[in-house]
């Protein structure tokens, strides 16, 4: 079997940074049976839907939406 030459070694891509934020679905205290995102980087204040979702699947999906719009612009400024 032939081996890989060093060449093919260096054109792999060097896996990406991790990024600084995490994402949470809660209940809502205010609504129940309503949920809303979280997005938190840090030690920053955290990112919070400003609407309420009937499931938390629903929920995620949109926190999900703008949590890679903030990776995407993290990615841009560093």
């Amino acid at each position: 079997m032939p081996q890989a030459s060093s060449s093919s070694t260096l054109a792999m891509k060097a896996p990406a940074e991790a990024h600084p934020f995490s994402i949470r679905v809660e209940p809502l205290v205010t609504r129940e049976g309503r949920y809303s995102w979280v997005i938190s980087q840090g030690e920053n204040a955290p990112t919070v839907s400003q609407e309420s979702y009937a499931t938390r699947r629903e929920a995620l999906a949109a926190g999900d939406k703008v949590l890679r719009k903030m990776i995407d612009l993290w990615r841009v400024a560093k």
